[in-house]
């Protein structure tokens, strides 16, 4: 029933009350003037004014409860609406005042506890939002009823999944066990690390707790933790120990057994000796090449390394490696193509460190070239950058290769590198020293047809 029709119900009956009573009165006043024959025009008199004050002070009283008693429904009416702002402002004296501050009070209160669930609500949300773990928590019947950022970003989820089961958007059933397991036993929580396929294989730890209220389990909340990249890391610090330990013990172990075996008497072969000697010196050079890269590569990665910046002209650092390089170039037949633009402006950089660069760049384009091969050297003036590329018609590298190619210790043909006398930190260095002019490298390459190098060092200002 609605308020306006519950309030015209009650004006009803405050105006029947007052009407029966006035007929009361009437009657009353009637039976007196019977009982006496005859009454005084001083008695009527009395009568009338006795009962005019009656109806005024019924119809005062009326038109007050009425007047409070709308005040109330109004409230009431906005309380329903949820309008929890406004009181009730005409407070009488007595019993009805009473009513009217409990009223004002029980409002006051609702608001201040709607208000306070508001901002929690609000703080949580915000929390959530803000996560950079996944969240996601399920009702006790397992089905999905809240979910973060982070959770959808992981999964590559485009909309809300709440009213869904996990196993609808998370196609893992390692992950379904772990929840059914928290909501059908008694435990305080599981953690596991889970393996996924969205867009690549993720690793993901996964934590999930029983949600207890009033001793009832309700749901089920679980907190997703990406470890993707930190087991490409843990993966990478393996084989650079592995590849490192490998790399040390070639050389030492070739040293020590040749000086074994002059020791045990061939140092009265002559020329036993010189060979001997001559690859024991061979190892000493790669094993001391090996610690200067890993020396310095450390030097770089830990932020170490002070570049000397400068305008530097290109040409001369091009000429410069070409000249170190040929021996090897004219051995190979292998022909320069030199497309550098005349009268390029100079580049910002450390010219030791960039000529370190070319450098590896080009020692490896001639290793890996074919015999007559070709290689191309172009630099392009873009708005805020030269880019640097130089491309080779040599053995090529094979696609899968090409992610890993910058990382230490990596080779597409182990066997070959090491024949080529190579450590496997050359491209990591030259990553590196790119990365500290505020660079960036590339690489292109197609099988038994040859690979290109590009990088970008800023223009000198």
């Amino acid at each position: 029933m609605k308020p306006y029709r519950q309030l015209d119900q009650l004006n009803l009956l405050f105006f029947f009350s007052f009407l029966i009573t006035c007929i009361h009165i009437i009657i009353l006043f009637t039976l007196l003037i019977i009982s006496h024959n005859k009454f005084s025009n001083l008695y009527i008199l009395i009568g009338l004014m006795f009962f005019s004050a009656l109806m005024i002070f019924y119809t005062k009283t009326f038109l007050s409860v009425t007047r409070t008693m709308k005040e109330i429904s109004y409230a009431i009416q906005r309380v329903s609406n949820g309008n929890w702002t406004r009181k009730i402002t005409n407070i009488p004296s007595g019993y009805l005042g009473y009513l009217i501050h409990s009223i004002n009070s029980l409002i006051d209160q609702t608001r201040y506890q709607i208000k306070e669930h508001a901002d929690r609500k609000a703080q949580l949300e915000a929390i959530l939002h803000h996560m950079l773990n996944g969240v996601m928590v399920v009702d006790k019947k397992g089905i999905i009823v809240l979910a973060n950022q982070a959770f959808m970003k992981l999964f590559n989820i485009k909309t809300i999944p709440l009213g869904k089961w996990p196993l609808e958007i998370i196609r893992n059933i390692t992950l379904h066990e772990i929840i059914n397991e928290v909501l059908q036993h008694n435990t305080q929580g599981i953690s596991k690390e889970i393996s996924l396929l969205v867009s690549e294989e993720k690793k993901i730890i996964v934590f999930a707790a029983p949600i207890i209220s009033n001793e009832h389990k309700e749901g089920v909340v679980c907190i997703f933790h990406d470890t993707t990249q930190l087991r490409k890391l843990e993966n990478i610090r393996q084989d650079f120990v592995a590849n490192v330990s490998h790399e040390l013990r070639t050389p030492v172990a070739s040293i020590k057994g040749y000086a074994e075996t002059l020791l045990e008497g061939a140092y009265k072969d002559k020329k036993n000796v010189k060979e001997f000697l001559s690859i024991i010196t061979s190892n000493a050079d790669n094993l001391a090449r090996l610690i200067e890269d890993l020396l310095y590569l450390s030097k770089i990665e830990s932020g170490k390394l002070l570049l000397a910046t400068k305008p530097c002209p290109i040409q001369p650092l091009i000429e410069r490696a070409l000249q170190v390089l040929h021996h090897d170039i004219k051995k190979k037949s292998i022909i320069i193509n030199n497309e550098i633009p005349e009268n390029l402006p100079p580049v910002n950089a450390d010219d030791d460190r960039l000529g370190q660069v070319l450098m590896n760049l080009l020692d490896n384009a001639v290793k890996y070239n074919n015999q007559n091969g070709t290689i191309t050297i172009s630099v392009d003036e873009l708005s805020d950058y030269f880019r640097f590329t130089i491309t080779d018609t040599g053995i090529g590298i094979p696609s899968q290769n090409l992610p890993r190619l910058f990382e230490r210790f990596y080779r597409v043909d182990k066997a070959r590198s090491r024949e080529l006398g190579g450590t496997g930190l050359g491209l990591s260095i030259v990553k590196h020293i790119i990365q500290a002019h505020n660079g960036q490298i590339f690489v292109q390459s197609e099988l038994n047809k040859g690979s290109s190098f590009s990088f970008t060092i800023p223009k000198s200002t």
